[in-house]
């Protein structure tokens, strides 16, 4: 026999075996898949394991056992895979880390991915919205903000990134981040998506947002033709229309009461204490619908509608006779803020100073702000700062950290004390550093008190880029004025939103520049607008400084 037909044998063997071989591979790879899909996860993880042993596709079994094992065991699989070579996370296997470390809320190893992913995954929106919704849950809102951004502006009709930005505005303190958020949420509210629905049911709860005629008509029509009808959609859609038709009060109440009641007495009993339909309230928990209310529901129901008419004995009765489940801390705090409404004093009640000596003793969180705000609203306040300084002691998380802080600002700045009001938002950023509006205050007020650092200029030169249609112009252009940068002041003002000349700080801002310009006009125009009342005692100075200056040029 010659060599040439063994040659051939043995070719045509090894052709065979190979085909077999690559056939069993795909086999495998596939059961794989298919195992995946159907949520077997151990029998995934067995078909991949086989060719990652034996065949030659290696990476694509890994990235298959890798997705099952994040199903099968999410822990174990985010520490395993975030200490994984780079090189070999595939988009697929990155994106359901996010995904899963996302659901699980943990995120200690999340940027080894954004490393893995950005170059490749830079401009996906799935990327984009799952970093953003991360970055927002790790306290990191720069970052949030500018995934958001740059997947907005590859598709601007992103529901859930419209949602977000719109749920993001909402919690910043300032009127005009409440009419952004506005837009943002009209817009996620014109898709017929959950998410959609979920911007519509804000816009019609929050009522922090300015929302005009047309708005509420729009917002009803919305509602009324989503696919998804449920009874929070119908309360929200009943409180539009007692805002668009007051004459219809009682009856639209009616027949909420009537449609809503039975299912959601607990939705009902809560929706007519926010509209202070009190009679409604109390005639609802006396009625069968009612029923299934708990009973420390049902007083707490009857106390509040008690306490909105004006009610004050009956509640305390209410307190006293069914309020058995209050322990003494509670109810000493109840009966501080009903002692209050009945006397009107120039120092605190014995009830507070009782309530306070209980909730600093037990370290009371909840129940100290409660009696710090009491105090602050009635002008106690120097209780008001202790109470709040309490509370700043026994707070454990960030957030009860960050209330506590900003509550002290707010106090000390009402009652002009720049420095202490600086303190106060320094602490706060160093908890909440990304939060713009503080920020501002904070580089405002420290202006105010000394002469602006290049630093701190070029701070808020940032954060007047990061949000040109803000207050921020203002306080930059005093800042700029401050340290005799005129023309760039000047440039600064020209560019402010005029509503913002309602602010008296933002006024004194424009009549400072105008006088260094010789504009005794504009200076005299402001400087007339303004009460001395409203400034601190720094701007104060600045205002008579310039008043005197008016009526020498």
């Amino acid at each position: 026999m010659s060599w040439l037909p063994v040659t051939l044998l043995v070719a045509v063997i090894a052709g065979v075996i190979g085909a077999g071989y690559w056939f069993w591979q795909h086999r495998e790879l596939n059961l794989a898949r298919t195992a995946l899909e159907k949520k077997e996860y151990q029998q995934a993880i067995a078909h991949a394991d086989l060719v990652i042993a034996f065949g030659w596709e290696k990476s694509a079994a890994q990235e298959l056992r890798s997705l099952a094992f994040l199903k099968l065991t999410p822990e174990a699989a985010l520490e395993t895979l975030a200490a994984a070579d780079k090189s070999t996370i595939t988009p697929e296997l990155g994106l359901a880390y996010l995904r899963q470390s996302l659901k699980d809320r943990k995120f200690d190893r999340v940027e080894s991915i954004y490393e893995a992913l950005g170059p490749t995954l830079g401009g996906e929106p799935e990327y984009l919205f799952l970093q953003a919704q991360i970055e927002f849950l790790r306290n990191h809102t720069k970052q949030a903000m500018e995934s958001l951004d740059r997947l907005l502006a590859i598709d601007p009709k992103h529901t859930g990134a419209l949602l977000l930005k719109g749920q993001y505005l909402l919690a910043q303190p300032t009127p005009l981040a409440s009419l952004q958020a506005k837009s943002f949420l009209r817009r996620a509210g014109s898709s017929h998506s959950e998410e959609g629905f979920k911007a519509l049911i804000l816009l019609g709860s929050r009522f922090d947002i300015p929302m005009f005629e047309n708005d509420r008509e729009w917002l009803l029509q919305s509602l009324d033709e989503h696919a998804k009808q449920t009874p929070l959609s119908r309360i929200v859609i009943a409180t539009q229309q007692l805002i668009l038709t007051p004459d219809q009060r009682d009856t639209i109440i009616q027949n909420t009461v009537q449609s809503e009641g039975v299912a959601e007495p607990d939705l009902v009993a809560n929706w007519l204490l926010s509209i202070g339909a009190y009679d409604a309230m109390l005639k609802f928990i006396n009625s069968p619908a009612a029923a299934p209310l708990q009973a420390d529901q049902r007083w707490r129901a009857q106390f509040q509608a008690l306490i909105g008419q004006g009610q004050v004995d009956e509640a305390v009765a209410v307190l006293n006779e069914e309020a058995r489940d209050l322990d003494q801390l509670k109810r000493a705090t109840l009966l501080a803020h009903i002692e209050s409404s009945r006397q009107v004093s120039d120092t605190p009640t014995q009830a507070w100073r009782h309530a306070y000596q209980i909730a600093e003793k037990q370290q009371a969180y909840d129940e100290l702000m409660s009696l710090a705000g009491l105090s602050f609203r009635l002008g106690w306040i120097n209780e008001s700062i202790t109470a709040t300084q309490a509370a700043l002691q026994t707070a454990e998380e960030k957030g009860q950290k960050s209330r506590a802080l900003n509550q002290l600002f707010i106090i000390h700045a009402t009652q002009r004390q720049t420095q202490e009001a600086l303190d106060a938002i320094n602490q706060y950023l160093a908890l909440q550093p990304d939060n713009h509006a503080m920020r501002n205050n904070a580089l405002y007020l420290d202006a105010l008190l000394a002469t602006p650092s290049q630093e701190k200029l070029d701070q808020m030169q940032a954060l007047v880029e990061e949000h040109p249609n803000s207050i921020y112009p203002a306080s930059y252009a005093f800042m700029l004025w401050k340290v005799g940068q005129l023309d760039a002041a000047e440039h600064q003002l020209e560019h402010l939103n005029r509503r913002y000349l309602k602010v008296a700080s933002c006024r004194l801002s424009n009549a400072l520049v105008a006088l260094d310009r010789q504009d005794r006009q504009t200076a005299e125009a402001m400087l007339n607008s303004m009460s001395a009342n409203q400034l601190l005692p720094e701007e104060k100075l600045l205002f008579e400084q310039a008043s005197e200056r008016v009526s020498q040029l």
